[in-house]
């Protein structure tokens, strides 16, 4: 049994944004180590550490053995919030692209109150004492911000609801083929949108209501979505 602490250094890719976006709960995090790129287990009994909505967190796990190769530790988060289940029991000895196709959500099942999927990874060469490293945590959902005159405002006029057309339904919780580049640079450049993924007709857009200002408003899409 080795502990395996991750220090989270950003739990929101490029801004840590408002609170709700960096909300992690012990009881939705998920702690996966691949090697091969075959899952061998999943990190149970997880302590999240920190201050709640701080953008610095501390996951603490033990594996249940020791691993003397290269392994992929995978994080994910959030994903109750959006109505998905996962099962690492039915995942074992699966890629990671198998589990990550399996993971999508439905829009309208998503709730960001209820905290946002993220996911993060991280590769070590060795699990053979205890680990200490840094990981990030990208958000599966895009914040878009919509500006009235650069974000000045206008006199007289007031921001109040924002419509977003042709939209996808659903979302993966997790990129399907990022790159080390990607990764090195803190930047997923690509969406992975699901095959069954459908865009909503012109007459039922999503719609967001009851803002409020004349300079920036924010609101979520999925970052498949433009």
């Amino acid at each position: 049994e080795i502990p395996l602490r991750l220090v989270g250094s950003e739990m929101c890719i490029r801004d840590s944004g408002e609170e709700y976006e960096r909300q992690l709960t012990a009881n939705d995090l998920h702690l996966l180590i691949f090697e091969k790129d075959q899952l061998k287990e999943e990190v149970t009994n997880l302590q999240l550490l920190g201050t709640e909505g701080s953008a610095n967190r501390i996951l603490y796990g033990i594996t249940s053995k020791t691993y003397d190769e290269n392994v992929d530790i995978v994080v994910l988060a959030n994903l109750k919030g959006c109505e998905v289940s996962f099962d690492s029991n039915s995942y074992i000895g699966k890629s990671k692209e198998e589990i990550y196709q399996s993971l999508k959500y439905s829009f309208d099942k998503f709730e960001k109150e209820n905290g946002i999927p993220m996911w993060g990874t991280l590769s070590l060469p060795q699990i053979k004492s205890s680990v200490t490293a840094d990981i990030n945590l990208y958000r599966a959902v895009a914040k878009i911000g919509i500006t009235v005159n650069e974000g000045n405002g206008l006199d007289n006029f007031t921001l109040t609801s924002v419509r977003a057309y042709f939209s996808n339904t659903e979302g993966y919780c997790t990129p399907i083929n990022v790159t080390a580049k990607e990764l090195e640079n803190q930047e997923i450049l690509y969406p992975s949108v699901p095959s069954t993924s459908e865009q909503r007709d012109i007459t039922s857009p999503l719609s967001f209501e009851g803002l409020s200002g004349n300079a920036v408003s924010y609101t979520h899409l999925r970052a498949h979505e433009t």
